[in-house]
């Protein structure tokens, strides 16, 4: 019993350091990408290619490793041009507008201001992270549908782990961030680090999504 138990957190163990490995490299070049840009738009075709091979990852878990690395890429790659996609025209604006004004309520509440969220949750000089919260969400949503349909898992249930990963991660990565900034001045170790959270969140949340579901059928 002890051993199958052990066996198990070791096999878990696995799924979370695949899909925070892969998707945190994927994050970093996305944010040293997003660093030489000169215009800030947050979403864009590159970091659905990062993304998708970042998540490709995961076929180091299977044994036909070929046709899983196939099969992850063409999903992955389809999974974040639509969500991508979706989050830029159903619900950007309408997210953003909704999350600024919860939060700055809630630190107006706590005896804060909102000037306080944005600048946590923005990084310099302009590019705003933590006020897209939910379309992360539902980005994360997205890629987490097409790897249960390319894996053949429960969709609803790795959806729900993709956009609790997503989301967690846009709202936690541009606070270190932003306290990587304060520490030692770099701008460029900024992006590098508050993007390997937030994509290394979503590949830790699916990799656990993944297991529980592949352990359940």
């Amino acid at each position: 019993m002890g051993k199958i138990l052990l066996k198990e957190k070791t096999d878990l163990l696995k799924c979370i350091i695949i899909g925070a490995i892969g998707f945190g490299l994927a994050g970093i070049l996305w944010g040293m990408r997003l660093f030489s840009e000169t215009s800030y738009d947050l979403f864009y075709l590159p970091a659905i290619l990062f993304l998708t091979l970042g998540g490709s990852l995961f076929a180091i878990l299977f044994k036909n490793k070929k046709i899983m690395f196939k099969r992850l890429v063409l999903f992955g790659l389809v999974g974040g041009i639509i969500g991508f996609i979706g989050e830029i025209f159903l619900i950007r604006l309408f997210s953003f507008f909704w999350v600024c004004g919860i939060m700055g309520t809630l630190f107006y509440i706590l005896g804060s201001s909102q000037a306080t969220w944005e600048a946590i949750s923005t990084l310099e000089p302009s590019l705003m992270i933590g006020g897209f919260f939910l379309s992360f969400a539902f980005i994360g949503a997205i890629i987490g549908i097409f790897y249960a349909l390319a894996l053949k898992i429960k969709v609803l249930s790795l959806a729900k782990y993709g956009a609790i990963g997503f989301a967690l991660g846009s709202l936690i990565g541009p606070i270190i961030g932003n306290g990587i900034l304060n520490l030692f001045g770099s701008l460029f170790l900024t992006y590098l680090i508050t993007f390997f959270i937030i994509c290394s969140f979503l590949g830790m949340f699916l990799g656990i999504g993944i297991y529980r579901n592949s352990n359940s059928k």
